[in-house]
């Protein structure tokens, strides 16, 4: 998947894949077109899912502003 090249027009421009290694080990694969999210917020999204794995009781903290917002 590291060559595959996504369509601007034509969405989703990301995918997340799941494959079972064993029975009790999983690998999560996530493709993400730098056409929506520059190296910063991949690594936002991956250190929250990070915090998700280790306490599946984590809730992320609420930052009051949405995209609208913010553009």
């Amino acid at each position: 998947q590291s060559h595959f090249v996504y369509q601007p027009e034509k969405w989703p421009l990301f995918g997340v894949k799941a494959f079972r290694l064993t029975d009790i080990q999983y690998r999560l694969q996530m493709d993400i077109d730098m056409f929506i999210a520059d190296g910063a917020s991949i690594n936002i999204l991956t250190n929250e899912l990070v915090k998700f794995y280790n306490d599946p009781s984590y809730e992320p903290i609420e930052i009051g502003v949405n995209f609208q917002d913010y553009m």
